[in-house]
């Protein structure tokens, strides 16, 4: 579970949810059962990514994180890279699957280009300034789109585009807040991060802009229509969000510190998953 930070599987999973909702999809037992076999598979690629991840990034978490499974010797490296080479095959088994049996050709399409672009930043990117970090945000953002994917290859509603921007600034910010986390490992590995290349007080000026962006993209969400009930509880979600990232750039703005970019890491993961949420109610 450590290996494949089931954590950030299951948000991907909920984006997804939010993706195939959003489509208004009429439910059925052929249209859900393609939503499930989708959901295992972009599950399947999540956890090739990290574990991949994990695989290349030996000698930056020797410095600055000892305690991931392969440096700490919970599983070894040739494990590692098995199973990630397992679950990718898995996950393009299962999107043929959905193509074979539902024609959603899109979703595949997506599928291959999150295993190529996982790929590339575990093995090159990642060193590239602001390449690495925006690799990562659009993965992040991707799975809204794929959810509709998976109920229809017609192109995405505003809502799900809107969605999609949301999670694309608000994890940008995230990525560049974890690049002050992981200084050290990054300049001994010679990964070329915003915050090595800058500064981590440059890296937090632009995360914590680029988390306003998208707290500002939020607000729009409230011009949609929906009934009172779902109203007030989407409303709680999303201010709740929002405030977590306010707080979270105005955190890191005032001291661009490991200590409280890895404050601001945990904050606004927590704070993604509310953003999730909240538009899981007025999907």
């Amino acid at each position: 579970m450590k290996l494949c930070r089931i954590e950030h599987g299951l948000m991907v999973c909920l984006a997804s949810l939010v993706g195939w909702l959003s489509s208004n999809p009429i439910p059925s037992v052929s249209s859900t059962t393609a939503l499930v076999i989708g959901l295992l598979s972009a599950l399947l690629v999540e956890i090739s990514t990290f574990v991949l991840n994990d695989y290349f990034n030996i000698e930056e978490d020797r410095v600055s994180k000892p305690y991931r499974p392969i440096v700490a010797g919970e599983i070894s490296a040739r494990a590692a890279l098995i199973f990630g080479v397992c679950t990718t095959i898995l996950s393009i088994i299962l999107s043929l699957f959905i193509v074979f049996f539902y024609s959603l050709y899109t979703q595949f399409i997506i599928i291959l280009i999150a295993l190529l672009l996982g790929l590339l930043y575990n093995s090159k990117c990642k060193k590239i300034p602001v390449l690495g970090n925006s690799i990562v945000a659009i993965l992040t953002a991707a799975p809204f789109v794929y959810g509709h994917y998976l109920y229809s290859d017609t192109p995405i509603a505003m809502k799900t585009g809107l969605y999609t921007l949301i999670a694309f600034f608000a994890a940008l910010g995230r990525e560049i807040v974890k690049g002050i986390v992981d200084l050290e490992g990054d300049k001994v590995a010679g990964v070329r991060t915003i915050a090595v290349v800058w500064s981590p007080r440059i890296a937090a000026v632009i995360s914590s802009v680029l988390m306003m962006i998208a707290v500002v993209l939020s607000l729009i969400l409230f011009a949609f229509p929906v009934s009172y009930v779902r109203f007030i509880l989407f409303s709680a979600l999303i201010i709740t969000t929002d405030i977590i990232f306010i707080k979270s750039a105005i955190m890191i703005l005032q001291s661009a510190t490991i200590d409280v970019a890895d404050r601001v890491r945990k904050l606004s993961l927590f704070g993604m998953l509310t953003g999730i949420l909240s538009f899981i109610v007025i999907a």
